[in-house]
């Protein structure tokens, strides 16, 4: 997976503990909180591995744009699902054969112009066999983390009074309404609860899908 520009956000050369890395913002220059603290934990390996990585995961969260996973409304579970299970498939067989796969399969019925749209706008070529382990080692990594920032942003929905019934989806439509928040705090708190309700589904993690061409 080689290094190529991201539609839906930016990236901006940093530093950690004296190291090279850089952070991720959206196209109105959020920051990407859950990308930050994932640069943090990928620094525990080699440098080489650590670029990778956040390469890695910088198209992850540019693939999940895309597929509108942050729109202003949050997606339905069987959308969600669909998602997730496209992502692997999308990888192995890259942006060219997966759309023209979805539309000579289209129906007036069919419910997945969504990936043909968000295949051809990503443009990326099939992955390597040999690098489906390292590139889906590092997005599992970036879900797991993920889980547990959603889970510190219920708890502090609690301390600030905001009802969520402990579940991601309530928390995502009560910060649409009035909350006693900044607006960089909410747009952090729905990207953390976005990412979270991601990682709730894929459960154990991304799995290399069969019949690597």
């Amino acid at each position: 997976m080689s290094k190529r520009a991201l539609i839906n956000f930016q990236r901006e050369s940093s530093s950690r503990n004296g190291q090279p890395t850089w952070l991720l913002r959206t196209l109105d220059g959020q920051e990407v909180e859950a990308f930050t603290r994932f640069s943090e934990f990928a620094q525990g390996y080699a440098p080489r591995t650590t670029k990778r990585y956040l390469e890695v995961v910088g198209r992850f969260l540019d693939y999940l744009s895309e597929a509108g996973v942050f729109g202003i409304s949050p997606l339905t579970t069987r959308r969600l699902n669909a998602v997730i299970d496209a992502y692997p498939l999308l990888l192995r067989d890259g942006s060219e054969r997966t759309a023209r796969r979805v539309l000579q399969q289209a129906s007036l019925d069919s419910d997945d112009q969504w990936l043909a749209v968000t295949a051809q706008a990503l443009g990326w070529p099939p992955l390597k066999a040999g690098s489906f382990s390292n590139t889906l080692a590092a997005v599992n990594h970036f879900l797991s983390l993920s889980e547990s920032l959603a889970n510190e942003e219920l708890e502090l929905a609690s301390l600030l009074g905001i009802e969520h019934n402990g579940r991601l989806s309530s928390l995502i439509k009560a910060l649409q309404g009035k909350v006693k928040m900044t607006s960089v705090e909410v747009h952090r708190m729905r990207q953390n609860s976005m990412l979270g309700s991601v990682a709730k589904y894929v459960g154990k993690g991304m799995r290399r899908p069969g019949r690597m061409r």
